[in-house]
């Protein structure tokens, strides 16, 4: 007799927002899938694959104020069960905390990004009236 097979990857629950944002009973169990990856990009992807909508925004329900909040970049360790709410970007109510933190948290990083090339251009200038003496 051998043990069980383990499963692999982590199973999560999810809700859709409605389009007003609302999301219905979330202490029903909702929808579920078995996640193997650890990027929230990958997930992202699936989600689309599986439930046919573009553009979602995986968010997560904050413990402290119960507020949603997008997921960044890595999921939690260990294959933990998880529960998610997928929110569309044209939702409107209570899923617009999740996207707008979502869209000023990548506006923020376009900027860090835009002030980095700002500063590196200006040493490529830097440098090249050095070399040419000018």
């Amino acid at each position: 007799m051998g043990s069980p097979p383990k499963m692999e990857g982590r199973t999560i629950y999810y809700h859709v927002a409605e389009d007003n944002g609302d999301v219905d009973d979330e202490n029903v169990q909702g929808y579920s899938l078995t996640f193997k990856g650890n990027g929230v990009e990958q997930l992202t992807r699936k989600f689309e694959e599986e439930t046919g909508l573009e553009g979602v925004i995986v968010c997560t329900r904050s413990p402290l104020n119960g507020k949603l909040y997008p997921l960044r970049l890595q999921l939690p360790p260990n294959n933990v069960t998880m529960q998610v709410v997928l929110v569309l970007p044209s939702s409107k109510g209570e899923s617009t905390s999740c996207q707008m933190f979502f869209f000023s948290s990548t506006v923020l990083v376009l900027l860090h990004i835009l002030m980095n090339l700002t500063v590196l251009y200006g040493e490529f200038i830097k440098l090249f009236l050095l070399k040419f003496r000018i």
